[in-house]
């Protein structure tokens, strides 16, 4: 997209103009609706730090022409937990991640294909950065997209081999034989 404004931005007349006032706008990094989220979420995190408020809080917060915005996402995955589950919930979100990226690190030298494993952690890797600036995780199709190809590089499970002794499968218990009356 960014791309696109650009190479449009570039040529005259009205078209021009209107991409080049869009590239101005979106295509930055900066933008008050985020950093005014960013801002109401440290604010509610300070408030409720250890449960947080639980999920479907709305971030309220006056900008800067002193009307107040309201934003449902923080649009940053990690910010989003410290709010909805607080410290804790932020937490346990830490711990899974690296029990991820721990099997994920295991299996570099026994997955099935190197290529696989490496788009792998590529593609959780792309997930993790994105989540810090989007709210990824609420379209389950993506976040189950990763999760098939983080389970695609794990070594597949081998059965565990239970030792069983010839002698005691012959020998029967002296129960076995009796009939109930």
């Amino acid at each position: 997209m960014v791309a696109g404004l650009a190479l449009t931005a570039g040529g005259g007349g009205v078209l021009g103009d209107a991409a080049r006032t869009v590239a101005a706008v979106r295509a930055t990094l900066a933008s008050p609706t985020r950093t005014g989220a960013l801002d109401a979420a440290g604010r509610v995190v300070g408030e409720h730090p250890l449960t947080g408020v639980g999920p479907g809080h709305h971030l309220q917060w006056a900008g800067p022409d002193g009307v107040t915005r309201f934003l449902g996402y923080v649009h940053n995955e990690y910010v989003q937990v410290a709010v909805d589950l607080g410290l804790v919930g932020l937490t346990l979100l830490v711990v899974l991640l690296v029990a991820i990226a721990r099997l994920l690190w295991i299996a570099r030298t026994t997955a099935a294909g190197r290529a696989r494993w490496a788009g792998a952690v590529a593609a959780a890797t792309a997930f993790a950065v994105h989540s810090g600036f989007d709210f990824v995780w609420h379209l389950p199709a993506v976040l189950l997209t990763v999760m098939v190809l983080v389970g695609t590089a794990l070594p597949t499970p081998v059965a565990p081999v239970v030792a069983t002794d010839p002698v005691r499968l012959n020998e029967r218990s002296p129960h076995e034989n009796e009939t109930v009356k």
